[in-house]
């Protein structure tokens, strides 16, 4: 058994405009600006670099595999091709955490496994006093593991974090302080999810009162806003036929190279997630299409933080994130 009940016929970033819920662009790569990752463009004393200029700085590379103990204990991670590197009304909560438990989708199961083939733990670093917790998400954008959350009891500003080699760190190769523009006035914000698609850095918001109503908005190349109708994305999305016990307090979004994901879990359980992906026939996320119906989560420790979960895709792992107590 596969993830989805289908094979995918598209590689990364190049699937038709009709499939997705927005246009196709270019696929970026990350650019530096002086050490901070615009996610988009590198910008220097003489003005914007072409892509052609650009080199990318990775501390590794390879998705977020679990390091050996010998090569941990001793600073070291093997090659990618053994061992990869480790990946990695508003609430004002603001609290002490500092890491986040990983686990990740073992293969011809429905189950998402702790620490499967992930680093179990991993720390989060240099946040801001500001930082709330309660509203994050992340993202693999292809080159660099993403890690956002909101400012403080703020609607429209976002904190941004990336894997360091060690921990997520804050404005580590990153654009430290990025803006939502454009935001609805019936927006909740109370929380947030984020993916790359390939070609693009998407951010979404539930409406107020519908959370079956996404707003999405896309990264501005170049700035940092994010932009509510950008370009030929749609800026509104449906979300259709999930069971009446899908709880839209705790919900993820994922690209997986091939298709848009949207999982929420099961009013009154911890560890199980109900998941849909989007159809580009009906213009619409849809409950179990082409998606396995409903997964679990298996061996997350006590200290996880149940209200405060992410996923991504980092072109090779499903991965799933709890926030630590």
């Amino acid at each position: 058994m596969t993830h989805s009940s289908f094979v995918w016929a598209r590689s990364q970033g190049t699937a038709a405009p009709s499939t997705q819920p927005g246009r196709e662009h270019v696929k970026p790569v990350s650019f530096r600006r002086e050490g901070v990752n615009t996610g988009g463009r590198r910008a220097a004393a003489h003005g914007w670099l072409s892509p052609s200029e650009v080199t990318l700085d990775h501390s590794c590379t390879g998705g977020p595999a679990r390091t050996p103990p010998r090569c941990r204990d001793q600073g070291r991670i093997r090659s990618p091709s053994r061992w990869s590197c480790p990946q990695v009304g508003l609430s004002t909560e603001v609290s002490g955490v500092a890491s986040v438990n990983q686990g990740a989708w073992v293969p011809g199961t429905t189950r998402y496994e702790f620490g499967y083939n992930s680093i179990p733990n991993i720390a989060i670093t240099g946040a801001p006093p500001d930082t709330n917790f309660a509203r994050w998400g992340m993202l693999h954008d292809g080159g660099a593991y993403r890690m956002y959350f909101f400012r403080g009891s703020t609607a429209d500003t976002l904190y941004q974090f990336a894997w360091n080699g060690s921990s997520y760190a804050f404005g580590y190769n990153s654009i430290p302080l990025l803006t939502l523009t454009g935001v609805p006035t019936d927006v909740d914000a109370s929380s947030l999810s984020m993916l790359h698609s390939g070609s693009a850095y998407h951010a979404y918001l539930r409406r107020l009162g519908d959370p079956t109503t996404l707003y999405q908005f896309i990264w501005v190349p170049g700035t940092t806003t994010y932009q509510w109708g950008y370009g030929a994305y749609l800026p509104t999305l449906s979300v259709r036929g999930f069971p009446t016990d899908a709880d839209w307090s705790r919900w993820e979004m994922l690209h997986d190279g091939a298709a848009y994901r949207i999982y929420s879990f099961r009013y009154g359980f911890n560890d199980r997630l109900l998941q849909g992906s989007w159809n580009p026939a009906d213009g619409a996320y849809e409950y179990g299409y082409n998606s396995i119906p409903e997964l679990t989560l298996a061996g997350f420790p006590p200290n996880s933080d149940v209200g405060k979960s992410a996923m991504l895709h980092d072109g090779s792992a499903y991965r799933f994130y709890f926030q630590t107590l």
